[in-house]
C-alpha cells in the first residue's frame, strides 16, 4: 500500500483553528414533507451572507425556516428554504420585496451591514443589517411558495416575501439578547 502525502495540508493550523460544537450543532436536519407550491407559511430568515452571484452581481444568500405554524401548515415547521436576494437594478423584483418585508433599502445594505469576520463555505456571514438581525424578532415574515425542479428532485423556493402577522411573532421562540452592536 502507498501512503498518501498531503503537501497542501498544514495540520498544526488545523488543529489549531477555533471551532464550536455548540454552534455546529444548531442545525437540525428536517426530514418533513416538502411543502407544495401556493403555500403561505411563517417563519423567519435564519441565518444570512453576503455573496457574488454566478454573473458577478451582490447578493444576499439567506436560509429561511419555517416556524409557528398551525394546524395542517405544522407538519412544515422546521422546513428550510435556501433564496438569493440578487441586486440588480434591472430586475427589482429579486430584491425589492425581501426589502420591504423588512423595512431595508439598499443603502442599508451598502453602509449598515456588520458581517462576521470569518467566511464559511457559503459566504461572510450576516450579523445584522442596520437593526434587522437573522434569527431574531425582526427576521420572522411569511413566505409563499413555489416548486422547481432542481437535479431531478422537486424542491421547494420562496415565490414572494409578506410581512409577518401579530400571531407569527412567538415571544418564545425568539432570542432576546442584547446584541453587541
Amino acid at each position: 500500500m502507498a501512503k498518501m502525502k498531503w503537501d497542501n495540508l498544514d495540520d498544526e493550523e488545523l488543529d489549531n483553528a477555533d471551532w464550536d460544537p455548540e454552534k455546529d450543532a444548531s442545525f437540525d436536519p428536517y426530514d418533513g414533507p416538502t411543502p407544495p407550491a401556493n403555500l403561505i407559511l411563517a417563519g423567519k430568515v435564519k441565518k444570512a451572507w453576503t455573496a457574488t452571484s454566478k454573473n458577478g452581481n451582490p447578493m444576499i444568500k439567506i436560509l429561511w425556516e419555517a416556524g409557528g405554524n398551525e394546524g395542517e401548515k405544522k407538519v412544515y415547521n422546521g422546513c428550510p428554504i435556501w433564496h438569493q436576494v440578487v441586486f440588480m437594478a434591472e430586475h427589482p423584483g429579486l430584491f425589492k420585496p425581501f426589502l420591504s418585508v423588512f423595512g431595508l433599502k439598499a443603502s442599508d445594505v451598502k453602509n449598515r451591514t456588520v458581517i462576521d469576520s470569518v467566511a464559511d463555505r457559503v459566504g461572510q456571514p450576516i450579523l445584522k443589517i442596520g437593526n434587522w438581525k437573522p434569527d431574531s424578532k425582526e427576521a420572522i415574515c411569511r413566505i409563499l411558495t413555489k416548486t422547481e425542479m432542481y437535479q431531478e428532485k422537486k424542491q421547494v423556493r420562496i415565490a414572494r416575501f409578506m410581512k409577518a402577522e401579530l400571531e407569527d411573532v412567538d415571544d418564545e421562540d425568539v432570542d432576546d439578547e442584547e446584541s453587541p452592536f
